[in-house]
């Protein structure tokens, strides 16, 4: 309660090294355990929601800690602070996929770190759905635009993940031994057993995005072709008399 009032109530007052050592004991590598670490997610998130982000140190960590929380420390509690952070953008009439403020890509590359290095299966498929479905489909940024609009967002989307699955692809064939997926040199280089899981699960969880997006995009009447076929003109009977 006392941590929950002061972060509340005086957020100015933690500054200097005293703001990340409160974040590395409620949610990083000086919390002792995964309670304590849901306790302290428990008391950023409501703080959060009662004060719609309007606090220095809550900007700091979502800004500054969130980025470099070590990945063993993925859990739920970084997807509730992310989506806060995107709803209280959205709330305020902003667009995320149009937006360049570093906030705002902040928060959609914490969705694609989520998805790409999360180790709970179960958290990858919510984060997923949350980048689809909560940005690319059904997000302001998208339904309030014309359609072609929504084709660009879309497309770069696509793009990305075909993009990670060949740079995935180029990685694992070259710890193959496969000389063809690269350069000359890609003989010359060792990967590691680390960087070889890595690649895998880029390559696994983009290929999983990319059914995800298709599968819903396909369910969404409003990013249907029109079907033109009962507009066509069919040849005319010739005329008698």
């Amino acid at each position: 309660e006392f941590v929950t009032n002061l972060i509340q109530l005086q957020p100015e007052s933690i500054d200097n090294d005293l703001g990340p050592r409160l974040w590395n004991l409620l949610v990083g590598s000086k919390s002792t355990c995964s309670d304590d670490r849901r306790a302290g997610w428990h008391i950023i998130l409501g703080t959060s929601r009662r004060t719609s982000f309007r606090n220095t140190f809550l900007e700091t960590c979502f800004a500054s800690f969130l980025p470099t929380l070590p990945t063993e420390y993925l859990c739920d509690g970084v997807l509730e602070f992310v989506r806060e952070k995107l709803q209280c953008f959205s709330n305020e009439g902003g667009t995320i996929l149009d937006d360049e403020t570093p906030v705002v890509r902040t928060a959609i590359e914490q969705l694609w770190r989520l998805i790409l290095e999360a180790e709970d299966s179960t958290l990858v498929i919510q984060a997923i759905s949350t980048l689809t479905l909560g940005v690319y489909l059904e997000g302001g940024s998208i339904t309030g635009h014309p359609s072609p609009h929504a084709q660009r967002m879309h497309l770069a989307l696509v793009s990305r993940c075909l993009d990670q699955l060949k740079r995935a692809a180029d990685v694992l064939k070259r710890s193959l031994g496969d000389a063809s997926s690269s350069d000359d040199n890609s003989m010359d280089i060792v990967i590691s057993d680390v960087e070889t899981a890595k690649q895998e699960r880029v390559f696994t969880r983009s290929l999983q995005l990319l059914r995800f997006f298709l599968k819903k995009y396909q369910s969404k009447p409003n990013f249907a072709v029109a079907d033109l076929r009962s507009f066509m003109s069919r040849t005319p009977d010739r005329v008698e008399g």
